[in-house]
């Protein structure tokens, strides 16, 4: 699995549904539409963002989905530990 590439994770003949690796937070997902607009949704809340509006049909289909696009972004974005500034050994 190549983390840098989007996982399309659901396509349907008017959108489909990606979740890409080492994206910026929160967690969301994009949805893409056969016009080339597109749209950043947040999960597991299923809030649009940046102003979108998102149709019952998009909705229903994260929902559906749901455990299967968290699981992609986990699996994407691994924790990482942040790295100490002072290198100085904790006594």
């Amino acid at each position: 699995m190549c983390i840098f590439a989007p996982m399309s994770i659901i396509n349907t003949p008017n959108f489909s549904i990606h979740v890409w690796g080492f994206d910026h937070p929160p967690p969301h997902c994009h949805v893409r539409f056969k016009d080339g607009s597109s749209v950043c949704v947040t999960i597991p809340f299923i809030e649009p963002m940046y102003g979108a509006t998102i149709s019952y049909a998009v909705r229903k289909a994260i929902e559906d989905n749901l455990d299967e696009i968290v699981d992609y972004w986990d699996a994407l974005h691994p924790i990482r530990q942040p790295k100490r500034k002072n290198k100085t050994k904790l006594k």
